[in-house]
Order: structure tokens, then sequence, then C-alpha cells
């Protein structure tokens, strides 16, 4: 299997800054051509990395944290050595740029996604959304990490893919909508580039902060109080401003805002978020709201 850049000509690389003063460079790249798999018998399958080398113009902007995820583990290691289908149905989880935390299970391997002219096209993963309802990845989650879930809850995620891509399948008499990633194996990505997986850079900022910081202001704020009257209020209703110590945790979080995105459920005011859709206007939600 190939995979060809367009050419080796340089990029620059530019973000936009907090204020409102003019982008500032990030970081350069250079195009390349890669060859993949040469074990595998497929010379006409042309696998879909869409990755790139960026020299970062600072360090210290970065961090090798995922946020939300928490520490992490080794690099989930494969090649056409030791892939094999029981990586089928494996559970995976990502947070997204823009959809937040994601939950799914590896549906397919070497996936097709186009054909033309005697050529395929393949993606080293087709990723499925999780089953209970949760969010599923949107347009902007390109470059997103996705980590395998360790048998043992106590042990790390373990880095797996890139994703790069999304197709939606339809299902069912209501032709409901259903968004699968499509992702790289990131050890495909470290070996061609010739890069290592870094965990250990800048990690000394809580991966958690977001929603789970501002819930614990607002959960030990509580306790603060100083007037026994107010003291004794605030602590009744603990649960309206942000959660009880034992439940604050993300998963628990990001249960109640699916609540309030499906069932219009109650959010806890410490974290103070947007949610808008096609029936109602942004800010419109009772009490808290979430996007």
């Amino acid at each position: 299997m190939s995979q060809v850049l367009p050419d080796s000509r340089s990029s620059r690389y530019c973000a936009a800054p907090r204020s409102r003063s003019a982008p500032r460079p990030t970081g350069s790249s250079r195009g390349c051509r890669f060859e993949v798999y040469t074990d595998f018998p497929g010379r006409r399958t042309w696998l879909t990395l869409d990755i790139g080398l960026v020299a970062l113009a600072n360090l210290r902007d970065w961090t090798s944290q995922v946020y939300g995820l928490g520490a992490l583990g080794a690099l989930a290691d494969l090649s056409e050595r030791n892939i094999t289908l029981r990586l089928i149905g494996a559970k995976i989880v990502a947070y997204g740029a823009i959809s937040g935390r994601l939950s799914g299970q590896i549906k397919a391997l070497f996936y097709r996604h186009r054909s033309i002219g005697g050529y395929d096209d393949v993606s080293d993963f087709l990723i499925a959304p999780a089953e209970d309802g949760s969010a599923q990845t949107r347009p902007g989650d390109s470059g997103t990490l996705w980590h395998l879930e360790t048998t043992d809850a106590a042990q790390p995620l373990r880095p797996l893919a890139i994703q790069w891509g999304g197709q939606t399948f339809m299902a069912g008499p209501e032709k409901a909508s259903f968004n699968f990633a499509l992702a790289t194996s990131l050890s495909n990505v470290c070996r061609l580039l010739d890069v290592e997986l870094v965990r250990d850079h800048n990690t000394g900022v809580q991966p958690y902060w977001g929603a789970t910081g501002h819930y614990s202001i607002g959960a030990y704020a509580c306790d603060a109080v100083r007037s026994e009257k107010l003291r004794t209020l605030m602590l009744a209703n603990r649960d309206k401003i942000s959660f009880q110590l034992a439940e604050l945790t993300p998963d628990k979080i990001e249960d109640v805002f699916r609540d309030a995105r499906q069932n219009g459920g109650f959010v806890p005011l410490a974290e103070c978020r947007t949610w808008s859709g096609s029936r109602r206007h942004r800010g419109s939600r009772a009490g808290g709201r979430v996007e």
C-alpha cells in the first residue's frame, strides 16, 4: 500500500492568538512520499494517511496531554505482523475539538471508502459511535487522537489512531444518521515520520480542568461559606450548583451534559455553557445550558 503527498514544497502554519493581534506562526512542514504495509499483497491499494510533521516555533506552548482523558499509556503498536480481527469491537475513546468526549468501537480494518480506476482508497480504521446515545464525531474533529480502553480501569489509555475524516451511514425506517470516524494507525504515523510518541511533556496542567475544574470550585465553595444559614442553604443545593464530591468525575459530568442535550435535563450552574439546535435559540434552556 502507498500514500503520496502532493509535493515537497514547504508550508507554514499559523494560529490565531487569543488577542486581536495578527495570527502568529506555529511551525512549518514539508511534503513527502510513503509506502506502508509492504508485506501485504495489495499493490493497487492506497492507504489514506493525511498526516504531516510540523516543526513547532515554541515548544512551551504545547503539552503532550489530551484534554479530558488524563494520563496516557504506551502506544498501541500495530503492524502487518500483529494486526488481527481481534481489534474488531474494541472500545476506544477520544476528545474531539468540536464534539468533545467521544466513545466508539472499531468496526472495520482497511475500510474501503473510495474505489476508482481499479485503485482502492482505504482507511486503517472505521470507528462506529457508541451505542449509548453519546456524542458522535462531527466535522472539525479531524486530528483527534483515539485511544484503546484497557480491561483494567486503573491502567492508562493507549494511543491508537489519528482521525482524518468521517462517513455518515443511515439506518432504520426513520433514516437515523450515524457518524463514523475514519482514522490512521498512530504506529504508521510514528514510523513513517520517524518520530516517537511523547507522553510527559508539559503535563503539569490538570487535563480535566474545563468543566471538572469549574464544578470543583463550585462544590468546594459551598463548604467555604462562613455564614451558617447561607452555608446550610448552599450545601442543601450543592447538586444545583455543582455535583456531590463523590460524583465529581468527567464521566458523570458528560452523562449530565448528554441528558441535557437529548432530554432537556438540568445542568448544574457552575459550568455555564451554551446550547444550540434547530428548535431552540442559544441560551434558551432553563437552568444550566449545554452545548
